[in-house]
């Protein structure tokens, strides 16, 4: 069954009173929901800079200087300052929210592709189609839908949209984990407390399909901690077979892919696991995070020698990516084993699309 977002905690249920009204409404066509005002309670806004404060500093730094702020000093002072900026009304809950929308939600993503068969491609291949399909769902108040600005913790549908051929399906989640936080610790009597901070971050994953190439990924937003992406996986797919049937994709193998990578000259070779025919294993590493291990004359001589009877198995690998006049490294991990792309660091969705392409 499809997950539709919805409320329990406070911030999360004084978004549900302000959709109420307009829900039902809403799942009678296919249409987008409009923008609705946000209730700027303690609650809501200490969630929402949370969030902010998730992401790269410089994100709190250029809004705060936007508001006439003091931009700079630790993630401490900036929550304070965005705070007090709420208070006094120079900061809006809105402002907050739109400045998510632009830097929030691409990046730390786990990714497994898929090929795609041509009759689930044929039934959404057009938008219209896409909407035939959400409105025979009772889904129609997902197309173009708003992304929560509190999520629940289990990941929810939120947006179907459409735009040429390309659907795209979106989960918004809440992630919660814990910091260390010393200066809080106590003793009472023989028995000592350990303090930790509850931490809150916003995080979406998103199904792409190309209706014309059947070629579609899963994007799973990084987990805090572990590794259990098979349970999420099987979670995001359990919502999406409704719209899209899972019976018709096809998980790509990525053991070409890392062959492939090994041998290109579009990425860095960061860190290299290999392994020969008798199932020894070899990891080769780079002297630094922006140098090619294959820049090394021994190293790329002795992989010469190894020819045929060494593979490269998984391998960790740096993207140039030149947006204007700046340039950067974007980090990547191949896992051929469990079939799965991995995409380190926050990231703009072009550049994420750059490397997925």
């Amino acid at each position: 069954m499809v997950s539709i977002t919805n409320s329990s905690d406070t911030p999360q249920r004084s978004a549900k009173r302000l959709s109420e009204n307009g829900r039902s409404a809403a799942t009678s066509s296919v249409r987008s929901a409009p923008k609705r005002p946000l209730v700027a309670d303690q609650t809501s806004t200490q969630r929402a800079i949370e969030y902010l404060l998730a992401l790269k500093g410089e994100n709190a730094y250029k809004l705060l200087a936007n508001a006439g702020l003091k931009p700079r000093g630790t993630k401490v002072q900036a929550y304070d300052r965005l705070r007090s900026g709420v208070a006094s009304g120079k900061i809006s809950l809105e402002q907050i929210q739109q400045w998510l929308e632009e830097v929030e939600g691409w990046g730390n993503h786990q990714v497994h592709f898929f090929d795609v068969t041509d009759s689930v491609c044929d039934r959404l291949s057009s938008k219209r189609k896409a909407v035939s399909v959400l409105s025979k769902l009772d889904l129609g108040h997902l197309l173009d839908g708003e992304r929560p600005l509190w999520p629940e913790q289990a990941p929810a549908i939120f947006r179907v949209s459409f735009q040429e051929s390309k659907l795209r399906v979106g989960w918004a989640q809440e992630r919660i984990w814990k910091r260390r936080e010393e200066s809080e610790d106590y003793q009472d009597g023989d028995l000592w407390f350990n303090a930790y901070r509850i931490q809150h971050r916003r995080c979406f994953h998103y199904f792409e399909l190309d209706t014309v190439t059947g070629k579609s990924s899963l994007i799973m937003s990084k987990l805090p901690s572990g590794d259990k992406y098979s349970d999420l996986k099987e979670k995001l797919l359990g919502d999406l077979d409704p719209i899209v049937s899972i019976n018709g994709l096809q998980m790509v193998d990525l053991r070409p892919a890392v062959l492939a990578l090994e041998s290109s000259d579009k990425v860095l070779r960061r860190r290299l696991n290999l392994i020969t025919n008798e199932q020894t294993k070899i990891e080769i590493i780079s002297n630094a995070i922006d140098h090619d291990a294959y820049d090394d004359p021994s190293i790329r001589k002795a992989r010469k020698q190894w020819a045929g009877d060494v593979a490269a198995s998984r391998g960790h690998f740096f993207w140039q990516i030149t947006t204007g006049e700046v340039s950067r490294l974007i980090g990547t991990k191949l896992l051929p084993r469990e079939n799965r792309f991995s995409i380190e660091g926050q990231c703009s969705e072009t550049e994420v699309a750059y490397v997925l392409q």
